[in-house]
C-alpha cells in the first residue's frame, strides 16, 4: 500500500484526485490538505462524494516529515 496526499484538495483538480485516489486499490490517502477547509468533511464542500475524509492544514514542514509515496500539488495558478 502506498501512501499518498493532495495539497490543494478542496478545488476542482484535487477533488478529481480524491475520487481516483479513493478508488486505486493500493493507495491510502493520508493527506487532504486546504488552507481554507482545514476541518472540514469532504461531503460538506462536495456533497456527491462518498468519502469519510476530511480536509487538514498540515503545514509544509508537517507534510515533509509524514514520508508519504506521493504528493500531489493541486494548487492554483501561480502558486505551485
Amino acid at each position: 500500500m502506498k501512501s499518498a496526499g493532495i495539497i490543494g484538495a478542496s478545488g476542482y483538480a484535487g477533488f478529481e484526485l480524491i475520487k481516483i485516489l479513493l478508488n486505486h486499490q493500493k493507495v491510502e490517502l493520508k493527506v487532504l490538505n486546504s488552507k481554507n477547509h482545514s476541518g472540514k468533511p469532504v461531503k460538506d464542500l462536495y456533497p456527491e462524494s462518498e468519502s469519510d475524509l476530511k480536509f487538514t492544514g498540515y503545514s509544509f514542514n508537517e507534510i515533509n516529515k509524514m514520508d508519504l509515496d506521493c504528493l500531489f500539488l493541486a494548487l492554483p495558478d501561480r502558486v505551485s
